[in-house]
């Protein structure tokens, strides 16, 4: 498990010191692990080098993302501070603290100990009760002397682990006001010469009432021209802080150590003049890769391990994470190596906390370490970027010299090889070449297209070499490193959508992956297949939850709501999910073995013209290049995907802070304001204020968004992607598209999931163009609509520049849809998966009409639906990719099967539970008829009677009659009284074309015959489109009879009024 680190804000700082020292508390040590930014795993050696102040020590203490973790899942952890003057304030003081631990199976309570002579530490206090959230903790010291330390650690001695931030000692003064809080030292750390390096100087009032008034601050002492002040405040109010920048500027000189101490004169009784200390030191020349690597030690570890070294290289190598991380960025390593390649060139750099580009050279500070065998640099305390766009030539071997020493880490080419297993030693994640002088073992730790066969002739294979299990093995870094490998090259001809506009007639040239030409004469040498459709680029869905989307729409009872949570703890969705589980788990599909659900969403979706789908993204039986649709989270893609941002910690929104400015992430997908009330507008002032809106920011549904905060997003260069139908069946309310577009805000269009939203992007796309009608006055253009599901999708994921439109070299993702050629956006806007005639994935075609599928030689599987034949190429047999052979006709019918185990609970009713199958996809326009409760009509009871001629009433609920396309109050209901035994048999129409409204669920009426049996009520609900489901409902039978004779004494009574009237 990773713990993402929790880091309070600086408000939150100051009141916990308010709360734990009074305010004449003094900080007499203060540390925020800032430092700790090296990976997860890699224990702290130099403490020096990452803390604020120097002389810290401890054993099994780790990065995490600045903080403190401590303990392993074998050793207990210990940090001890460094010594620190404790002898005022009669040797009183306190600790506070931020602490939680790893998990609830490792340490539970930790221990604090004072020496007070510096080496004899005895218990401060009681033992320490952690818990899974952070928490702020405050120990009495006593006995404070000049020479004491403190030292935490966990209880007892193996498998305790836990987190530390915010550590800070303080001593009370003489009841100062105002009092003064700044930290004594401000550590620059390792930077190049030449360079210039800025940091904050935290300076806080934690006084309660009196101004702070800076008279001076200015150098004392040592190299204070290494060092300036910006802006320093006249005063800091009590309870406030501020933060001066303090700029070390260390000159061109290498090697070189820089030290000053600065000194602020203010009006705190107790502490009048207090001392900074700024250190700082230049690197020095650097080593080489191969400085480090050439060895001649028969076990290979390197002459400098166990040092922290200088060291230039050109990144050759990017790795992801396993597959199952509990990391929430896609990146854990990369690899450098020397200008000229060759052997001893190359080596593996472990550091998850940046994110260079292939051919960036760089200069790094790092520990030289042999880890099972493998020297690799990790603990990365100094990152510097030299230049870009460099590149080191492949090494040229043979795999029976592929074993030696020398190669480790090197990016080498083997030529000429053949595959003599496709699926190595059965592990499902390796395969096995030869050249002929031996084996070669080939990774899949990078995705790539390219499926190996047994058999099958390669030109050359190229990637890094990393060691793994005794042996030496190659990573291919993309599909661009297995040269000679089958690709696909044709044209297609059509009318195409480039982006400066229609070309009648042109060709798109698909070569691999990539758009070869967009040109207007046909390319030679390739087959071309006139497509007689309008190709556009494949549409990109930026928000979907595929592993619900078997699912039709799910109808609340209670809605319309408010905001997210409430919908979500509806009971009615509680009993939804169980239903869900039962799918998931069925023998047949099993979810999180096979992916079955996500293929049956990516299929949906895949016939509507889409190549690209967010939210699949954690296991690889779906998230495979092969696999369908091309995942927006899948590497190498920097996207940070987060359903729940408001609850996120202050320390995972700095964690994430930190992977935008090093390049972990440049798009931010949250799903953030969902919903038109306060408390959901509430969340945007909560993203703002912690400082995470900026240009990697797309929000995910936006709903009560207005004037200020679109044109706070348009400002920064966040985007909107707006759901439209999720936001009408939820909320009855959408987001303001158009006044989002009219401040500069990027909009664009995905479906949610299938339970709310539409069952693909057509039909999400035709229904943004329906409320562009009816809401917004049709201020968009159709063209405007189609970028919001291609270029505007592909920008909001971080794609621009490779997905999204047709131009030579970018991807070959495209859909050719059937239509007028007159008017193709609107063509697009209208089409179904019925007249998408081609949908091509990474240059693959994987869906289409099987004439010009076959045209290309693609053979798969047909089916029929919407009253056509089509053809799906998915299926692909891949030999490390378990299930990849099951046909969507499997797929499908395995699904069916689930569904059919489904039964009715509380208000879940059948509808919400059958399979979403192909016949509940439009076939365009809508022709999906609408859904309904099997009994709607809450009054009369079952057995009640009716007198004809008597005027009664009949109520029915409106939220049993919903639609996948039309509003629930947009239905009209024709309701009749029918024969029980003959439905047929319309006794009487009680209602014509009634608005299914709650005002109208009470209908009066009044029979007016009589029927010789029971009767029922017929619902006949039509949606806009003139789609009507007939709903018989027998759970409610009923009779009309005849006004019963009256009594005999109540006739004579009328009988005589009667003759007294006519005598009057």
């Amino acid at each position: 498990m990773i713990r993402r680190a929790y880091c309070p804000s600086v408000a939150a700082l100051l009141l916990a010191a308010l709360m734990t020292t009074s305010a004449a508390g003094m900080t007499v040590l203060s540390e925020n692990f800032a430092g700790f930014t090296g990976a997860l795993g890699t224990e702290i050696l130099n403490f020096d080098a990452v803390m604020q102040s120097p002389g810290w020590t401890g054993s099994k203490v780790y990065p995490s993302n600045q903080v403190a973790k401590l303990g392993s899942s074998s050793a207990k952890g210990i940090l001890t501070t460094p010594t620190i003057d404790l002898s005022g304030n009669a040797g009183q003081a306190v600790l506070a603290f931020d602490s939680w631990w790893w998990s609830a199976a490792d340490a539970t309570k930790i221990q604090i100990l004072h020496a007070a002579d510096g080496a004899t530490f005895v218990q401060a206090g009681s033992d320490v009760q952690l818990s899974a959230t952070p928490t702020r903790y405050t120990i009495n010291i006593s006995g404070g002397a000049a020479q004491s330390k403190l030292r935490l650690q966990a209880l007892n001695e193996t498998g305790e682990r836990f987190f530390i931030d915010n550590l800070e000692v303080s001593q009370e003064g003489s009841g100062d006001d105002p009092n003064i809080s700044m930290p004594g030292t401000l550590a620059f750390g390792k930077i190049e010469p030449g360079t210039v390096k800025t940091q904050l100087l935290s300076i806080a009032n934690t006084g309660l009432s009196n101004a702070l008034a800076i008279a001076s601050f200015g150098g004392l002492s040592g190299d204070v021209a290494s060092f300036s002040l910006g802006a320093v405040p006249a005063a800091v109010a009590h309870g406030a802080a501020t933060n001066v920048p303090v700029v070390y500027t260390p000159g061109t000189v290498s090697n070189a150590t820089h030290s000053a101490v600065f000194q602020l004169v203010c009006n705190d009784p107790s502490n009048p003049t207090n001392n900074v200390t700024f250190t700082g030191l230049t690197s020095g020349p650097a080593l080489t890769v191969s400085n480090i690597q050439y060895t001649t030690n028969p076990g290979g570890g390197s002459v400098y391990s166990g040092q922290v070294v200088d060291v230039e290289g050109v990144v050759t190598y990017l790795e992801p994470t396993s597959y199952g991380s509990s990391l929430p960025i896609n990146f854990s390593a990369y690899a450098i190596s020397d200008a000229q390649g060759g052997p001893w060139s190359g080596v593996y750099v472990y550091d998850n906390s940046r994110r260079p580009d292939l051919g960036d050279r760089v200069r790094i500070t790092a520990f030289v370490d042999e880890y099972y065998g493998l020297t690799e640099l990790k603990n990365v305390t100094a990152y510097t970027l030299l230049g870009r766009s460099n590149t080191v030539p492949a090494t040229a071997v043979a795999c029976a010299h592929l074993g030696q020493e020398a190669y480790e880490g090197v990016l080498v080419c083997v030529s000429n090889v053949t595959v003599t297993s496709a699926n190595y030693n059965n592990y499902s994640n390796e395969w096995q070449v030869t050249d002929g002088t031996g084996t070669l073992i080939v990774g899949t730790r990078c995705p790539y297209r390219y499926i190996a066969r047994a058999g099958q002739t390669l030109t050359a294979v190229i990637g890094h070499v990393y060691y793994s299990f005794g042996a030496n093995r190659l990573q291919p870094r993309a599909d661009e490193d297995i040269v000679g490998r089958p690709v696909m090259s044709y044209a297609l001809r059509g009318l195409v959508m480039t982006p400066e506009g229609p070309r009648s007639n042109w060709y798109v040239h698909v070569l691999d992956d990539t758009i070869a030409a967009v040109t207007d004469t046909p390319p030679s040498g390739v087959p071309a297949v006139d497509t007689q459709g309008i190709i556009f680029p494949g549409l990109i869905d930026a928000h979907n939850h595929p592993t619900y989307n078997s699912f039709p729409t799910l109808q609340f009872n209670n809605f319309p709501f408010g905001h997210r949570d409430e919908w979500a703890e509806d009971p009615e969705y509680d009993d939804w999910k169980s239903k869900r589980s039962v799918v998931n788990n069925n023998a047949n599909v099993r979810e999180s073995q096979k992916g079955t659900v996500s293929k049956w969403a990516e299929a949906l979706q895949l016939m509507a013209g889409c190549v690209i789908i967010q939210g699949n993204y954690s296991d690889k039986v779906y998230a495979h290049p092969d696999m369908l649709l091309y995942n927006v989270e899948r590497f190498p893609s920097r996207v940070y995907a987060e359903i729940f941002p408001w609850t996120m910690s202050a320390g995972e929104r700095a964690s994430l802070r930190n992977y935008i400015s090093n390049g972990l992430v440049d798009a931010t997908l949250i799903h953030l304001c969902e919903g038109p009330d306060s408390t959901a507008l509430a969340q945007f002032a909560n993203w703002r204020d912690s400082g995470m809106l900026d240009g990697t920011t797309a929000i995910i549904h936006g709903t009560p968004l207005g004037s200020n905060e679109f044109a706070q997003m348009a400002a920064v260069g966040a985007k909107l992607i707006w759901s439209p139908m999720s936001n009408m069946k939820l909320f009855e309310a959408t987001a303001n598209a158009r006044l989002a577009h009219q401040l500069g805000v990027l909009v664009s269009i995905s479906p949610d999931w299938t339970p709310s939203g539409c069952a693909n992007m057509l039909e999400e796309l035709n229904y943004g163009w329906v409320l562009n009608q009816k809401v917004f006055d049709g201020y968009f253009t159709p063209r405007q609509l189609c970028e919001m599901v291609a270029s505007n999708t592909a920008a909001a994921c971080g794609l621009a520049g490779r997905y999204g439109i047709i131009r030579q070299g970018w991807n070959a993702g495209l859909v050719v849809v059937d239509g007028n050629w007159g008017d193709p956006y609107m063509a697009l806007i209208a089409a179904r998966p019925r007249t998408v005639k081609m949908t091509v994935v990474d240059g693959m075609p994987r869906y289409g009409d099987p004439p010009l599928l076959q045209a290309l030689g693609i053979t798969g599987e047909t089916f029929n639906a919407w009253g056509v034949t089509k053809m799906l190429n998915t299926a692909v047999d891949h030999p490390l990719v378990p299930y990849s052979g099951e046909t969507i006709a499997t797929i499908r019918a395995n699904l069916q099967g689930a569904h059919a185990t489904l039964y009715p609970v509380n208000e879940l009713e059948p509808d919400e539970l059958q399979f979403l199958d192909l016949h509940l996809v439009q076939a365009g326009p809508d022709n999906v008829v609408p859904y309904r409760a099997e009994n709607p009509v809450s009054s009369p009871a079952n057995g009640a009677q009716f007198i004809t001629d008597d005027p009664s009433s009949m109520s029915y609920r409106w939220q049993d009659f919903w639609d996948n396309w039309t509003a629930s109050r947009d239905l009209v209901n024709d309701i009749a009284i029918v024969d029980q035994a003959s439905p047929a048999t319309v006794y009487q129409t009680i209602a014509t074309a009634r608005t299914n409204t709650p005002a109208n669920q009470t209908l009066p009426f009044t029979p007016v015959f009589q029927a010789p049996g029971n009767c029922v009520f017929r619902f006949i609900t039509a949606d806009e489109l003139g789609n009507a489901r007939t709903t018989v409902v027998t759970a409610v039978a009923f009779t009309v009879v005849p006004e019963p004779f009256a009594c005999a004494p109540l006739v004579c009574a009328a009988l005589l009024l009667f003759r007294r009237t006519r005598c009057l």
